[in-house]
């Protein structure tokens, strides 16, 4: 695992009152909430309008039957990477049917949020307020603590509000 996983799995740690490992494999508790990171930080970035983590992208056309389109003139491969929808520009109608967007635009041009950003390009607003939704996430696994579950909920709550509030002004900066 790479230094920012390490690093991210001790602001977890930290959430708990734990101490910081040198290793990953130094406690089963660091293991574990690494091993869950990626999951819980694709579930975060689909959370929020991340400035950090949007992409423009012009969607690409796919080869459909008529039939297939289900009345649309258009469809489109959803990007891989993609956590959710931004925005559609250009006043295009874009409507999702499970692998494929359809429109009756084209082009199709897109702002979406990734979930395929590194950790590293986390700002460190966000990064606290993951820091605390991994911990209450994994609480019970880890601590078996309900009470440091629930105080790291509300923790997580603030830190997420208090992150989309700097994000919001970040984006209006732009």
């Amino acid at each position: 695992m790479d230094e920012m996983t390490l690093s991210m799995t001790n602001d977890v740690l930290h959430c708990y009152g734990l101490s910081g490992v040198q290793n990953i494999t130094d406690s089963e508790a660091s293991q574990f909430i690494a091993e869950t990171l990626p999951i819980y930080y694709r579930k975060l970035l689909s959370m929020g309008d991340w400035c950090f983590a949007m992409k423009a992208r012009r969607l690409t056309q796919v080869s459909l039957n008529a039939s297939d389109k289900i009345g649309y003139a258009h469809a489109y491969d959803i990007p891989r990477d993609l956590a959710r929808l931004y925005r559609v520009e250009h006043g295009c109608r874009l409507v999702r049917i499970g692998a494929y967007y359809f429109s009756a635009s084209e082009p199709v041009d897109i702002i979406y949020i990734a979930y395929d950003i590194p950790f590293a390009q986390m700002p460190v607003y966000v990064r606290i307020a993951f820091a605390y939704f991994v911990a209450f996430n994994l609480c019970n696994q880890i601590t078996k603590n309900i009470t440091l579950r629930k105080q790291l909920e509300n923790d997580f709550e603030q830190y997420f509000a208090d992150a989309q509030m700097q994000n919001k002004l970040e984006s209006m900066a732009a």
